[in-house]
């Protein structure tokens, strides 16, 4: 930009507010400006057509210090496609996770029974070079113990290996997964699942309260190491602005429970997993595609919000009988957002934005409301 550039708005006046609201009120003439502009959502919030600078309180500011570092490999933000595959059949999971791996995706999410064959299931996986997480309905201490002993005798470096753990937190040993998995220190062992809420703030509520349930039962281990285990999973509506707002939310209350606990982390060390929700009405059972729609939506919201792990589930799971084309969709729209739209390229694409920064702070202090509620 040159500097006659630079000197291009130096002769016209900055506008406040109140002007533009002035202005929009006369262009109204004589309709109510709440009734007719101002959105009122089930948050309680009442969201204006127009935001400025003065709209960033210093609540709004604090959510500015979320920008990632730049990824020398991945890019300014980083984040991992990892579709999900059904591990009932050891062979063929192993199968689609080789073609995922080798066709866009960077990690894979297996759905794990009861047992399964570690030497199958990641039979010519490569765990230092790709992030492989696992979803358990079986015992997770003797799965932890399985996997830490699988990367040994491969040789693997440990702290290559990535990935996150997931499995019904409250009734588990969690000090025992927590001491098979010591030796990943970058394995997540502790997902902490949040669900499509009817609030917002209320899903964040319970994530937070599920978290300190979490920490208090692990009473004795470092702090700073626990949360460095911990990661969150949350499912992404269609609520586009308002899930985005959701996620980096997110960040900053965890930093302020483990600042609670006595350990300082970074909002930015903070792991999240978004994963989108496939919608089973009427509409998308006369017509599935439907979902690619809000597949794709979903998808930015969750980037954007700057998820670290990115399901997109297929967009007719749960309608028929989901095929490799239905799978191929879903792992190209992670790779769509990178290499078409370029996502990956901007250390965090909502910095700047008086609107999220705004809604972001007001959904925080709700959910820590809500939080507190739970106590």
């Amino acid at each position: 930009m040159s500097n006659n550039d630079k000197n291009l708005f130096s002769d016209f006046s900055p506008v406040t507010a109140a002007e533009w609201k002035e202005q929009i009120i006369k262009d109204l003439r004589g309709k109510d400006y709440d009734e007719s502009l101002v959105w009122k959502t089930d948050e309680g919030f009442d969201i204006k057509p127009y935001y400025t600078s003065e709209d960033l309180t210093p609540e709004a500011k604090a959510f500015q210090n979320t920008a990632f570092d730049a990824n020398e490999v991945l890019g300014a933000r980083a984040w991992v496609n990892s579709p999900k595959i059904n591990a009932s059949d050891a062979k063929e999971a192993n199968r689609k996770a080789l073609l995922a791996l080798k066709s866009g995706a960077d990690g894979v999410l297996f759905e794990v029974g009861d047992a399964v064959d570690l030497a199958v299931l990641l039979e010519g996986i490569e765990l230092p070079y790709c992030a492989v997480s696992y979803s358990l309905s079986g015992n997770p201490v003797a799965f932890a113990n399985a996997l830490a002993a699988y990367v040994s005798e491969k040789g693997y470096d440990p702290a290559a290996v990535k990935g996150l753990l997931s499995y019904p937190v409250a009734n588990a040993d969690v000090a025992g997964v927590f001491d098979a998995l010591a030796s990943l220190p970058a394995f997540k062992a502790f997902v902490i699942k949040g669900a499509v809420d009817a609030t917002l703030h209320g899903d964040l509520g319970d994530l937070l309260a599920q978290t300190t349930a979490l920490v208090d039962k692990l009473e004795g281990k470092d702090v700073k190491a626990v949360f460095d285990k911990i990661a969150f999973s949350v499912q992404v509506s269609n609520n586009y602005f308002g899930e985005i707002a959701k996620l980096r939310a997110l960040r900053t209350l965890v930093q302020q429970i483990a600042k609670f606990y006595g350990a300082e982390i970074s909002p930015v060390e903070v792991t999240i997993q978004g994963s989108t929700t496939i919608i089973i009405d009427e509409e998308t059972k006369e017509d599935p595609y439907l979902n690619m729609l809000s597949n794709t939506s979903q998808a930015m919201s969750a980037v954007i919000g700057t998820c670290n792990y990115l399901t997109i589930l297929p967009h007719n799971e749960g309608l028929e009988e989901v095929d490799d084309f239905a799978d191929r969709i879903a792992r190209n729209i992670s790779n769509m957002l990178r290499e078409e739209s370029y996502f990956d390229k901007v250390a965090d694409p909502a910095a700047g934005s008086y609107y999220i920064e705004s809604l972001t702070a007001q959904l925080a202090e709700k959910a820590w409301e809500a939080f507190q509620a739970q106590l």
